[in-house]
């Protein structure tokens, strides 16, 4: 009886250390790992090439944060001259390639190449130092109006440098004295589209007139891309008067610039 009570104990006592060791090696091997990442972080924040790559992965991110929602359509060569170029000493933001008008069918997509240098800094006891570095990367930009931007990784071609600079087109704009020209507009005997018209030569402005079946002639003039509009109507009696209307109205989606504002408003 005394033995069995004995081999229990020596049993349980054996498989109570293979434990502890079995344990104490998993111990080890897990701070192994943990001290070789925690040694490979601390030579990569020491490392200017990894820095720079790092630079250069965060102004990609942050190019996309700060285009965010595409309210509008701008066209690529627009957005390629006014985001895309760009140098603050540490990095460096070229446009390569754009294409694209910027609408909802034909979004704009602009290819971008994205440089950091990274110079060496000496470290202290209270500094931690790195090397100096470089590093570049290339991205495609692709701005959906009605959607958000997004940015994906692409190889860089062989040629780094476009055939000419980005140019931002012109957003057409509605002459200070609009309100003047239509009221001088819908003064005349015979109003159309062309009369109106004649007054804004601009193509890229809208004009639109059309006939209540009161009699009313609304008239309505409008900067699409800069959200602008002035809308007039003359009464029978032949007074010319503004028409409200809430500027929401001018966003992607809604009415726009249109007669209808005053004919069939949507709120």
């Amino acid at each position: 009886m005394i033995r069995r009570r004995l081999a229990v104990i020596v049993s349980v006592a054996l498989a109570s250390c293979a434990i502890v060791v079995v344990a104490a090696l998993y111990l080890i091997h897990s701070a192994t790992g943990l001290f070789g990442t925690v040694g490979q972080a601390i030579a990569d924040s020491e490392n200017g090439d990894v820095l720079a790559a790092r630079l250069v992965r965060d102004t990609a991110d942050d190019l996309t944060s700060s285009l965010g929602y595409i309210p509008r359509a701008v066209d690529a060569e627009s957005r390629a001259a006014n985001t895309f170029t760009a140098s603050t000493g540490a990095v460096t933001v070229t446009p390569l390639t754009w294409s694209g008008g910027g609408s909802s069918g034909d979004p704009a997509i602009v290819d971008v190449r994205i440089a950091a240098e990274i110079r060496a800094e000496e470290g202290a006891l209270w500094i931690k130092g790195n090397s100096s570095g470089s590093a570049f990367g290339c991205f495609r930009f692709t701005l959906p109006v009605g959607e958000y931007a997004n940015a994906q990784p692409i190889e860089c071609p062989a040629s780094t440098i476009p055939a000419e600079p980005p140019v931002a087109s012109t957003t057409p704009q509605l002459p200070a004295d609009a309100a003047e020209r239509l009221r001088t507009a819908l003064s005349a005997a015979d109003v159309s589209a062309e009369t109106v018209r004649a007054l804004f030569a601009d193509p890229g402005l809208t004009v639109e007139v059309s006939v209540t079946d009161t009699g009313e002639t609304v008239a309505a003039v409008g900067a699409t891309a800069a959200r602008d509009c002035v809308v007039l109507v003359r009464r029978t009696d032949g007074t010319i008067d503004p028409v409200a209307f809430r500027r929401i109205s001018l966003e992607p989606g809604e009415v726009g610039c249109s007669t209808s504002l005053y004919t069939n408003p949507p709120f």
